[in-house]
């Protein structure tokens, strides 16, 4: 491998930190009790402070499905890498869950590993449930030969997803090994949750229903009882340490703008035409 095409290599993995693409997922549902549904609760908002101490748990979520019996809880959250995911599944949370499972649960939590393919992302309030209350966890599965077009299909439906405010967390994630995908999204309230089910990307699913799934999804209505969203760089927010801070405190302006942007990804960009370019006299 050429030393250029080896230091771009490894730029790009630094900038994939700085620009926090969450790739990587964990889906850990939990069936609680009969008698243990308040203490479950209780746990996962108590759950919050040890998140926080974790930088590479990106955004973690808390939740209990509606609806259902027996009473079914989960944990939603997600990495940059795998060092990240696998540095949470031996942490204090898991070890914490875990260390409670027998006496939450009817059994041990399922840890399902996922990849994300799509997401929309936004800050949280800093409130416990960082400001989204409801949810929805939307299951189905391809055909086997249609299991690329799936994967398509939902990273083409994130344009859909951004043109609808009030869904504010949205993440299309694929179950490695399966033919199993999910879509996994949160509302600050119920009008933002109906808007999105009555919404093109649901319709745009169902349609596709008949030609890519082996069935109709299944939709799993929750409530939100806990939440932590990290900044995209894996920053703590205002009470927490900042990766992009300097010794003086201050956010290194040379990396992030306002919302509207962010530097580092057009420092990416000429540095692949750059390349190019070079590798093109090199080999021309």
């Amino acid at each position: 491998m050429p030393a250029i095409l080896f230091t771009f290599l490894l730029i790009l993995q630094v900038l994939q930190s700085a620009l926090g693409d969450v790739s990587l997922a964990l889906l850990v549902p939990a069936i609680a009790k009969g008698d243990q549904v308040n203490a479950t609760q209780k746990f996962l908002e108590g759950a919050i402070p040890l998140v926080q101490a974790e930088p590479g748990t990106i955004q973690w979520y808390g939740v209990q499905f509606t609806d259902v019996n027996p009473p079914t809880f989960a944990i939603f959250d997600t990495f940059n890498s795998e060092d990240d995911r696998n540095t949470h599944l031996n942490g204090k949370v898991a070890g914490a869950l875990f260390a409670n499972a027998d006496t939450l649960f009817v059994a041990n939590p399922v840890v399902n590993k996922a990849n994300v393919l799509a997401s929309k992302v936004q800050k949280g309030d800093g409130s416990l449930t960082e400001g989204v209350s409801v949810g929805l966890r939307v299951n189905f599965t391809a055909k086997a030969d249609k299991v690329q077009d799936v994967r398509d299909f939902l990273k083409g439906a994130l344009t859909l997803v951004e043109a609808e405010p009030d869904t504010l967390f949205w993440y299309a994630v694929e179950f490695p090994g399966t033919c199993v995908f999910s879509i996994v999204d949160f509302f600050a309230a119920e009008k933002g949750r109906e808007e999105h089910l009555n919404g093109k990307v649901a319709a745009a699913l169902f349609a596709s229903a008949d030609m890519l799934l082996t069935g109709q999804p299944d939709i799993a209505k929750f409530d939100v009882l806990s939440a932590d969203v990290k900044s995209e760089s894996g920053q703590m927010g205002d009470t927490g340490m900042s990766s992009m801070m300097g010794e003086s405190g201050m956010k290194d302006e040379s990396m992030t703008t306002g919302g509207s942007g962010i530097v580092v990804e057009q420092f990416c960009q000429k540095l692949c035409m750059n390349l190019i370019r070079t590798l093109d006299c090199k080999t021309g």
